[in-house]
């Protein structure tokens, strides 16, 4: 697992954020190496036999999506059809037995067992998969930003703060007020954004640089 930086909004882009949103922000996030799973689909029907106390069985389990299985490797279906080989019809209600598919997780086989009792039959051998790799923000996570806090007077008002495992770190806040009139582009802590447009809902600016 690699820790990376984000730094946002891009650079050049132009932005527009109401009172009390991030004007700029940069913030880390872990980097995690995919999930690796296995999976069986039942896009057609299976069919299969077997034998459970000496009776032998069919059955017919119908199509269904995709089951993906990680920790949990057993599945029921609910759409099948339970027959024993002496019998004209299917099996209902309480004379049907109950269907277990479950996946062997070393090896990737699938099998089906009918009840709590007969041998596993091998139906199928599951394919396995990994995830892209996947982001989140760290356990550690440090976050700066600034907030746009409105305009008067011709001075905008913007708040810098830090936070740690989100928390804010009163330390490190502080409140910033500059002066249109002494031009345009704002810069704190590296970042720098030129102001389009200001008013007491909003801001619209042009990202030049992020936060150091």
């Amino acid at each position: 697992m690699a820790t990376k930086t984000l730094q946002m909004p891009l650079k050049d882009s132009e932005v527009e954020v109401e009172i009390g949103q991030s004007i700029i922000y940069t913030y880390n996030i872990s980097i995690m190496n995919g999930v690796e799973s296995k999976k069986f689909a039942f896009d057609k029907e299976i069919k299969f036999s077997g034998s459970a106390l000496g009776a032998k069985f069919d059955v017919v389990v119908q199509p269904n999506s995709t089951v993906l299985s990680e920790k949990q490797t057993k599945y029921n279906p609910s759409e099948y059809t339970f027959k024993y080989e002496k019998d004209a019809s299917p099996s209902e209600g309480f004379f049907k037995q109950a269907l277990h598919i479950y996946l062997d997780l070393p090896s990737g086989n699938v099998y089906a067992k009918a009840s709590n009792f007969g041998d596993p039959i091998k139906i199928g051998l599951a394919s396995i998969t990994t995830s892209e790799k996947c982001l989140k923000r760290s356990v550690d996570s440090f976050r700066k930003e600034l907030v746009y806090s409105g305009v008067s007077n011709g001075s905008i008002s913007v708040l810098y703060r830090e936070f740690y495992d989100d928390m804010a770190r009163p330390a490190f806040s502080q409140e910033l007020r500059y002066d249109l009139k002494d031009g345009d582009e704002i810069g704190y802590k590296g970042s720098r954004f030129k102001v389009i447009k200001a008013s007491n809902t909003g801001l619209k600016y042009k990202v030049l640089k992020s936060l150091d």
